[in-house]
């Protein structure tokens, strides 16, 4: 019997469903994994946040920093978001959710 007991446990162990992610926090995830990327690498890419086809406006700020606005859309709404990018190394530097965020979500 008490040889069994440990093979129950690691059978549980490595059978176990891993962690699921909800497409908000799917969205959320990729949205601050951009932070440090290269905004040139994912604007060609549909589908991809940050995509040159999503830009709505652009504008250079006081410390010399482009502010982004993209929108992703899905049928259950459209998200906007923002990324501040270092216009020498063109660089993410920080991203937020702008107003209404009933379409910030990806299917993992």
């Amino acid at each position: 019997m008490s040889k069994i007991a440990p093979m129950i446990l690691i059978c549980f162990t490595a059978c176990a469903p891993s962690q699921v992610v909800s497409p908000r926090q799917n969205f959320n995830s990729e949205l601050k994994d951009m932070v440090g990327a290269d905004i040139r690498k994912y604007e060609i890419y549909p589908f991809k946040l940050g995509y040159k086809g999503d830009l709505k406006s652009s504008r250079q700020l006081a410390n010399g920093h482009l502010e982004n606005l993209y929108q992703h859309r899905i049928p259950q709404g459209a998200c906007d978001y923002v990324f501040e990018i270092d216009s020498n190394t063109h660089k993410v530097v920080s991203t937020r959710i702008e107003g209404d965020d009933r379409g910030c979500m990806i299917v993992p």
